[in-house]
């Protein structure tokens, strides 16, 4: 192998030059994330219109309405017992007990599964790639 520069660095397939460095290395992202990413942007498509999201909108709007939102989830409890908000917006709840909709976040999976068989199982483990970025993180600062 020849001598490696700042510029150019041998690929592992013959050693044929490439002119990769310091160029963005997607490959390096998790594929879940991406995934997701596309999922949200298909939905938004389809609620919208494609690459809708490029027009731009105030951020008070975006502001407004996640905020309305987690409010509304927040209050659940308090001031939607029977859990109607949910039920409404997440067809795969309409059976489970208002009960368990509030206390969603805190059940592990095989209660989820329990309540709601239809409900999706999460795509990501957030808790792991929790993890994984903070390694990540942390080996990029050198630690």
């Amino acid at each position: 192998m020849g001598k490696i520069s700042k510029t150019k660095v041998p690929a592992a397939d013959g050693g044929g030059l490439r002119f990769n460095a310091g160029k963005i290395r997607i490959e390096l992202l998790p594929t879940e994330w991406i995934w997701g990413l596309a999922d949200v942007m298909t939905k938004g498509s389809y609620k919208y219109e494609q690459r809708n999201w490029e027009r731009g909108m105030s951020w008070g709007n975006m502001v407004g309405c996640s905020t309305r939102h987690l409010f509304k989830f927040l209050m659940g409890e308090r001031y939607d017992p029977d859990a109607e908000y949910v039920r409404e917006h997440v067809p795969e709840l309409r059976g489970a007990d208002p009960a368990t909709i509030h206390a969603w976040p805190d059940l592990d999976d095989d209660e989820r599964a329990a309540a709601a068989p239809d409900y999706p199982a999460p795509v990501v483990d957030h808790a792991e790639r929790r993890e994984a970025a903070i390694e990540a993180f942390r080996a990029a600062r050198g630690e």
